[in-house]
């Protein structure tokens, strides 16, 4: 991303992981309250949700979240995964660490 880029609300975040049906229109698929970062590996997106202190996963093979949401420390916002997807790494804010989580 360039310096200008915005941090995404809930509803950009929704439409970037969501797909077009046969009329063009995006799909949303749900996420947590304040999304911050998204990382995708092995048909999965996570998404680090900074307001509700959660990672949502969603399986990109059917468009849904898998519940429940990965509970974390405080306002996760930076998200990366291992390349084959098994770990997902998560800053979090508030706590001043991060949170490695198994796939």
């Amino acid at each position: 991303m360039h310096s200008s880029a915005r941090r995404p609300t809930q509803e950009t975040a929704r439409s970037a992981l969501g797909h077009r049906d046969q009329y063009g229109a995006d799909s949303p698929i749900s996420v947590g309250a304040g999304p911050a970062g998204i990382a995708i590996a092995a048909m999965r997106a996570y998404v680090s949700n900074g307001q509700d202190n959660t990672i949502s996963v969603i399986d990109l093979t059917t468009n849904t979240a898998i519940e429940p949401a990965i509970a974390t420390g405080h306002t996760p916002l930076g998200i990366a995964l291992t390349p084959d997807g098994s770990r997902a790494y998560a800053t979090l804010f508030g706590d001043n660490r991060y949170r490695a989580k198994v796939g």
